[in-house]
């Protein structure tokens, strides 16, 4: 089973975990690591080097980080040659959703392509979907 980790900065990874969890019920092997304001450098990469350990696998582990150049995408990338892990940035609640739903059945790269696709598919406009679709607006 491939481990997860949700780092994020503030509370976002603790908040997107448990929307997550609401839908899609309780996720095994999941760690989550909260960079808050006060947090130095050495404490972020403990933490999350701590909490990849927890979740480590055969299988590997997935870090859904919220940016590409925050600290913990710099951390997770200079671990990146010490474990088997797989970094993807830009977590959002699908993300999360389809890991949870599909890390049994993929390796962990084809699950990390899969999942930034679920990712970009889920941004978009209201009003784009709906007119892709042919649905009408209608103004209240």
């Amino acid at each position: 089973m491939i481990g997860v980790v949700v780092a994020a900065h503030g509370n976002l990874a603790r908040d997107l975990v448990s929307a997550a969890e609401e839908i899609v019920g309780k996720i095994e092997k999941l760690a989550v690591v909260s960079q808050l304001n006060k947090d130095k450098h050495e404490d972020i990469e403990r933490n999350l080097t701590e909490a990849i350990e927890s979740v480590d696998s055969p299988d590997g582990v997935l870090v859904l980080v919220d940016i590409f150049g925050g600290s913990p995408a710099n951390i997770g990338m200079s671990i990146l040659k010490k474990k088997k892990i797989k970094i993807v940035t830009g977590v959002n609640l699908p993300m999360l959703m389809e890991f949870a739903v599909h890390r049994n059945e993929k390796d962990l790269k084809k699950l990390a392509l899969q999942i930034t696709r679920t990712g970009r598919r889920s941004v978009f406009t209201a009003e784009s979907y709906l007119k892709k679709r042919k649905i009408e607006i209608i103004d209240v």
